[in-house]
């Protein structure tokens, strides 16, 4: 009795194997097929073989109608991580924008998304915790 139920409790482990086996090749083949299709769809190279995007200052887009529909041909991502005392000054964080960023002298703003917020030059000599902007807040450098 215990030898048939080892061989009927192996032979389960070897078909839910083949099954999981089974399995995972659909899921690379459906992998492989979307990849094609999308390859198809936008033209050019696969997605690993597309350059790394060029880092830079800018982190939210400016506001642009529904309406239109505008072509993009670059994704530009950059990450300025740095902490501040809730005592400092939004100047502070402009100051250190301008001496960090790599994307030019262009003039910029800064806004935090939710709730959104602009800063103005009225805010610049206000300390970060009498914005609402702790005890952590990101904050948007966006192009003038």
């Amino acid at each position: 009795m215990e030898e048939q139920e080892m061989r009927r409790i192996m032979e389960q482990k070897r078909r839910e194997k083949l099954e999981d086996k089974m399995a995972r090749q659909r899921v690379l083949e459906d992998i492989q097929r979307d990849r094609l299709a999308r390859q198809e769809k936008f033209g050019g190279a696969p997605a690993a073989a597309a350059p790394a995007p060029t880092p830079v200052v800018e982190t939210a887009p400016q506001p642009e109608s529904s309406t239109s529909s505008k072509k993009y041909e670059e994704c530009k991502i950059q990450t300025l991580v740095q902490t501040f005392s809730p005592q400092e000054e939004l100047a502070a964080v402009r100051l250190y924008v301008q001496l960090h960023r790599t994307d030019g002298s262009e003039s910029f703003g800064l806004m935090t998304t939710y709730p959104r917020r602009v800063f103005t030059d009225e805010d610049m000599n206000t300390p970060l915790q009498a914005l609402g902007l702790v005890p952590s807040a990101v904050i948007f450098v966006v192009k003038k």
